[in-house]
């Protein structure tokens, strides 16, 4: 969906499309997307932007309250399972989102207003751990109450 909504119309050639291989065994994809990430970006990546969302338990990007991958310090990228969805996601992991030179969360709705205002009080949820250089939230009206 998001080479044709996003990609194709772009133009962008596929040789600079680099995508996750979620149809391998949830590790397997982890270590061959952290080896081809590293290969153009750099150990741990340095990123020009990572777009993120929030999620309402204070969740982003499949990194979940309680899972094994908030503690991974020594990979960029992690198979990790979501107690909550009891699924496997794959990850970007701190050491990778905290490198990168820009990070931008978009919050939207109204169920996001309470766990925005948990993490403004210095809640410990994955989503207050992102540090990159710059990090930007971008909320709208109801996120914001």
């Amino acid at each position: 969906m998001a080479r044709e909504t996003l990609l194709d119309p772009l133009s962008i050639a596929g040789s600079r499309i680099h995508r996750w291989r979620a149809e391998l065994p949830p590790e397997e994809a982890a270590t061959l997307y952290e080896a081809e990430l590293g290969a153009i970006a750099g150990a741990p990546p340095i990123l020009d932007l990572v777009f993120l969302g929030l999620g309402e338990d204070g969740h982003t990007a499949s990194l979940f309250p309680g899972s094994a991958a908030l503690d991974v310090a020594d990979r960029s990228c992690a198979a990790n399972f979501a107690p909550a969805l009891a699924a496997w996601r794959l990850t970007l992991t701190f050491p990778a989102l905290n490198a990168a030179r820009e990070a931008l969360f978009l919050v939207e709705g109204d169920g996001k207003r309470e766990i925005v205002r948990k993490i403004e009080a210095g809640g410990d949820y994955p989503a207050a751990h992102v540090r990159a250089a710059k990090t930007l939230w971008y909320l709208d009206l109801a996120a914001t109450g």
